[in-house]
């Protein structure tokens, strides 16, 4: 399948339902898709290498390109080198130093991170019983932490976390297993998802795709 449609807005169902009119449930990617939350991750990263005295040898412009989007682990292997980076700084003392700074600062920046057009996509889709489902390269507790915090955790008819998953994206792994999982044909889920990582995944697994650019 192809990218159904690149969107700078959040559309509305209606206009998502007439996109793929075989559609029979939703999945989103988190970070960057659902939430608003790739400014929390940045901040978290920056707030780390300070600590560690890391320090990028490009521009901040350019650290964003090189990392958004990306998994813990594939941003350790590209950040690994950089000066000041500790050599005691273990790939799993990384992501738990990482996902505590985040944790911390979810309760400050929640308010804005779910907008009330995608919370509208997540009501609507309710209303017309669309089942909505969660695929995320995030870890567990980092994903829980936010639905719960933000209050839609169990909205969702299951969430599978970089946890959850032997191969991640953009291995089409996540969203084969969320097929399976939804009991539907790729050509009946309409999938959201910002980078390309997740791009690459959702459309390798055949998955009518939506290009999230709203945040």
């Amino acid at each position: 399948m192809n990218i159904l449609k690149k969107f700078t807005e959040i559309p509305s169902i209606d206009t998502l339902i007439a996109l793929n009119p075989s559609v029979r449930a939703f999945v989103f990617d988190m970070d960057g898709t659902l939430f608003q939350s790739e400014p929390v991750h940045a901040l978290a990263l920056q707030t780390l290498a300070i600590n560690y005295k890391i320090t990028p040898p490009i521009s901040p412009e350019e650290v964003h390109r090189l990392l958004v989007g990306k998994a813990d682990h594939l941003v350790y292997d590209l950040i690994k080198d950089w000066p000041g980076f500790p050599t005691e700084l273990s790939l799993q003392k990384f992501i738990s130093t990482k996902n505590d700074i985040l944790i911390s600062l979810i309760p400050q920046f929640k308010a804005q991170m779910l907008h009330p057009s995608m919370e509208l996509i997540l009501k609507e889709a309710k209303k017309r019983n669309l089942p909505f489902a969660l695929v995320t390269s995030s870890e567990k507790v980092v994903t829980y932490r936010m639905l719960n915090e933000i209050g839609i955790k169990n909205d969702f008819i299951f969430i599978l976390t970089r946890d959850d998953c032997p191969l991640h994206k953009p291995h089409p792994w996540p969203y084969l297993k969320a097929l399976e999982l939804l009991g539907l044909k790729d050509s009946e889920v309409i999938v959201f998802e910002d980078s390309q990582v997740g791009m690459e995944a959702a459309l390798t697994a055949k998955c009518p795709t939506v290009q999230a650019a709203w945040y």
